[in-house]
């Protein structure tokens, strides 16, 4: 698998809403152990179980969560797709404008570094107040899941950034 076939793969994989596990089970498939994944509000995770533990407790709090994808471009091993992730939560829509940027090496996922601006997630959550005794859940678990203090940045293969 390459770059573009990776794009493909997912576009097919954020195209519906098919739930947590759906996606986990697309998707894990091209991680390895060593897979770098960087998004704002979330901890770095590295590898399949962070990555797996990541997006449950995303989709958790947003069961309907699909993209719409607008393009993408690809050079080498690197590809950045340009995406809107939209769905609900506590009944409020929202949309992210998103730009991720991949690296596929040897037909797997090493990196993923996701750029977006996560206020419109934040206001909608903030006005659905019968949702916050679920984000607050999700947030216990996600910290008790992680170490104390941050990990430094790390490259693909594993050295300090």
């Amino acid at each position: 698998m390459d770059i573009h076939d990776f794009m493909r793969t997912f576009e097919e994989g954020w195209s519906t809403p098919r739930g947590g596990q759906a996606f986990l089970d697309h998707f894990l498939p091209h991680m390895t152990d060593q897979t770098r994944m960087v998004q704002p509000m979330a901890p770095e995770a590295v590898g399949r179980e962070e990555f797996a533990q990541m997006f449950a407790g995303t989709f958790e709090l947003i069961p309907d969560l699909h993209a719409e994808i607008h393009g993408y471009t690809a050079d080498g091993d690197v590809g950045h797709v340009s995406f809107d992730l939209l769905g609900t939560v506590g009944g409020r829509p929202f949309r992210l404008v998103c730009c991720d940027r991949i690296t596929v090496r040897d037909g797997k996922v090493v990196e993923r570094i996701a750029h977006f601006d996560p206020l419109p997630l934040v206001l909608a959550l903030l006005r659905s107040p019968r949702s916050w005794p679920r984000a607050i859940r999700v947030m216990r678990r996600k910290a008790a899941a992680r170490p104390v203090s941050p990990q430094p940045n790390r490259s693909p293969a594993g050295e300090p950034a």
